[in-house]
């Protein structure tokens, strides 16, 4: 595709949490540019603020592989599946 680099949003405050996917992020040579700028999560959502993004009070979600027990193939139909509950879920609490 021409893709020469993929990038997540990992940030500094991510350093001091149990993450165990980074180390296949750093195997895949994924970058994390607000881990390298040393970013807190306070600090995006600050600079997200002040540049009018409506994210800027986003709430964190965990990544779709962390519903998936360990040991378990991750596989495209579970990420659509649990994607797709928990989209349910939070439509769900918002009508509450």
């Amino acid at each position: 595709m021409g893709i020469n680099y993929v990038c997540d949003g990992t940030n500094y405050d991510d350093l001091f949490e149990y993450r165990p996917g980074k180390r296949a992020l750093e195997e895949l040579g994924v970058k994390s540019p607000l881990l390298e700028a040393e970013l807190t999560k306070e600090e995006i959502r600050e600079l997200s603020r002040i540049m009018g993004l409506k994210t800027h009070d986003k709430p964190s979600y965990a990544c779709l592989a962390t519903r998936i027990p360990y040991g378990d193939t991750i596989t495209k139909d579970k990420l659509i599946m649990i994607d797709r509950a928990e989209v349910y879920l939070i439509k769900k609490d918002l009508n509450r």
